[in-house]
């Protein structure tokens, strides 16, 4: 720039110079002066030009840049999208398992009695019958025994297939009854362990969502809170809380126990992929994790974990607590 403007000063100085040798002295000084007021605006815009069309070069090219560095990134997300979703998807398959290891044990538990039952029934009409003192009323009882501990077999079967099931579409389902299905999966955990149930329900609560999926949610966080209670020795009832309400246009579920509750250490760790707290033999640590991701992503709702005492039957108990909240469809 520099350069340019000793360029014009020669040139100015040099046609000034031209002029007194040709001219008057005062034509030449008006000649200077009106060559100098044209000129520099003139030389001042063609130079601004030259910079502009410079600048828009240099602006064109940062922009081909960043459009291209944006294609790029926009690349990069999307690839990471879809590899964050096939990690939850493997997670959730991994989930899957580690709950169907579980839920097979339950099923030789559940049935285990009732099959005990039909057999010594069958067992029984059979004997009395090659004794010929089967009477009609005893066939009769033994056959309703029959039949109701088979109702049962069917309605366990039905359970575990629901809970396994591959929901294709989201679908309203009853809170109540829904939860219900999961305490029959693991009543026999219960028993063994000692440990007491309660239910809080709200009637008629409805939700939108995949079905099989909140039953593990709710799986989840009775086995969580069952094996809490299974390594805490206390002298004073095994206590599961289960309640349910709504709140401004959300249901609200509890799952309470009055185990240790969670340590102030692992609190911001529990729903990390891989966390977890037992043996690895007894744990994957994706059980709470896929728990959180079924609730808010899967569902738009928010799952939140306390330590808190809790009231029931006038006394008063301590441990942890899990809060799911979840919007009702809208009518």
């Amino acid at each position: 720039m520099k350069k340019r403007k000793n360029t014009y000063f020669v040139l100015f100085l040099l046609a000034y110079c031209l002029s007194l040798l040709f001219f008057h002295r005062e034509i030449a000084h008006n000649l200077f002066l009106f060559a100098l007021a044209v000129g520099v605006p003139l030389f001042s815009t063609i130079f601004l030009f030259i910079k502009l069309k410079a600048l828009y070069k240099k602006v064109n090219q940062h922009t081909k840049s960043l459009t291209h560095s944006n294609f790029e990134l926009q690349q990069k997300i999307k690839e990471e999208i879809a590899k964050n979703e096939q990690r939850n998807k493997m997670l959730l398959h991994q989930s899957k398992m580690a709950a169907m290891g579980e839920m097979i044990s339950n099923i030789a538990h559940q049935w285990r009695q009732p099959l005990s039952a039909i057999s010594t029934a069958a067992s029984a009409m059979k004997l009395q019958k090659e004794l010929k003192i089967l009477s009609d009323e005893t066939f009769d009882y033994s056959y309703n025994m029959i039949m109701k501990n088979s109702e049962f077999l069917s309605e366990t079967i039905n359970s575990f297939r629901d809970f396994f099931a591959l929901d294709k579409e989201k679908s309203d389902f009853d809170l109540e009854e829904t939860i219900n299905r999961n305490i029959d999966l693991i009543h026999n955990r219960l028993i063994e362990n000692n440990i007491k149930l309660h239910t809080h329900f709200e009637k008629n609560i409805t939700l939108f969502g995949y079905k099989n999926e909140f039953m593990q949610v709710i799986i989840n966080l009775l086995n969580n809170a069952i094996d809490a209670l299974k390594i805490k020795s206390i002298k004073e009832n095994k206590i599961i809380l289960i309640q349910t309400y709504t709140l401004d246009n959300q249901a609200i579920v509890i799952v309470h126990d009055n185990g240790d509750g969670i340590k102030e250490s692992i609190k911001d760790k529990i729903f990390e992929p891989y966390f977890t707290t037992k043996h690895q033999a007894q744990g994957t640590g994706i059980g709470l994790y896929m728990t959180q991701e079924i609730i808010v992503n899967h569902m738009n709702g928010d799952i939140k974990s306390f330590n808190e005492s809790f009231e029931l039957e006038e006394k008063k108990y301590y441990g942890a607590k899990f809060q799911l909240t979840i919007g009702l469809k809208a009518q």
